[in-house]
């Protein structure tokens, strides 16, 4: 997902990838670059009044939003922290 400068808002430059399990529908990993990478990865749904509320693991930093993907399945993405 790309932005536009006009209307973009002042970090309208951050890329977000997004995983979705084609089997579940359900968003897996979500990654954005904003002052550097984030990779996040969903660990735990709960779905209350028809909204997905979920936990995220909080991956690897270092690594650039374009190599998540690669980092990951090499094992390269290691756990910062989780947000519960």
């Amino acid at each position: 997902m790309i932005f536009d400068q006009k209307g973009g808002g002042k970090d309208y430059e951050d890329e977000f990838f997004y995983w979705i399990n084609w089997q579940t529908n359900t968003l897996d990993y979500l990654s954005y670059a904003n002052c550097g990478p984030r990779l996040r990865k969903a660990v735990k749904r709960e779905t209350a009044c028809g909204i997905v509320f979920q936990d995220y693991e909080i991956l690897d930093e270092t690594i650039s939003t374009t190599e998540c993907d690669k980092a990951f399945l090499e094992g390269k993405a290691k756990l910062l922290s989780k947000i519960e």
